[in-house]
C-alpha cells in the first residue's frame, strides 16, 4: 500500500512512501494517537476493497457559536465500494471542540458521497489480529500492536 499526502497548496506535489515506514510515533507525548494510524493503515492495507489512502486529505474551517476553527481530517480511504473519511483520536482523548470537528468532517463526507468515522478504540481481537498480519510481514514486526 501507498500512502499519499494532499499536498499543500501551491506546493504542486505529493509525498508517498511505504505504509510501513511512514507512521511512527514522533515522541511519546503523541504515542497514543500515533500508535492508532500504523494500526488502521495496516487494517486498511488488509481490507480486500482499499484502492487508495490519502493522508490529511483537506482541511476545513467552520464556525461555531464561539468562534473559526478549523479540522484536517487524518485520512481518505478510497475503496471499490466508496470513499470513507476517517479521523484518528483515542477515545480517552476525545474532547467537546473535537466533537465539533467531527461534526464538520462528517458534513463534508456526506456533501462527497462518501463515509465518515472516528477510529477511537480497538477491541482486543483487532490487536492480536494485526499482530499476527504484520508478523507475516516480518517476525522483527511481532508483538508491535499487542
Amino acid at each position: 500500500m501507498v500512502i499519499r499526502s494532499a499536498a499543500s497548496p501551491g506546493s504542486g506535489s505529493s509525498a508517498t512512501g511505504p505504509a510501513c515506514s511512514s507512521w511512527s510515533a514522533p515522541a511519546a507525548t503523541t504515542a497514543p494517537k500515533a500508535w492508532k494510524r500504523p494500526g488502521l493503515l495496516l487494517a486498511l492495507d488488509f481490507a480486500g476493497d482499499l484502492v487508495d489512502v490519502i493522508s490529511q486529505p483537506m482541511r476545513r474551517r467552520f464556525s461555531t457559536a464561539d468562534k473559526r476553527r478549523s479540522h484536517t481530517p487524518d485520512f481518505l480511504a478510497v475503496t471499490r465500494r466508496g470513499g470513507w473519511l476517517i479521523d484518528v483520536r483515542p477515545e480517552p482523548l476525545i474532547e467537546e471542540k473535537d466533537l465539533e470537528s467531527f461534526d464538520a468532517s462528517a458534513e463534508v463526507a456526506l456533501a462527497c458521497g462518501w463515509h465518515y468515522t472516528v477510529a477511537a478504540r480497538w477491541g482486543d481481537h483487532i490487536c492480536s489480529t494485526l499482530d499476527a498480519l504484520l508478523s507475516a510481514y516480518s517476525p522483527m514486526c511481532r508483538g508491535r500492536y499487542g
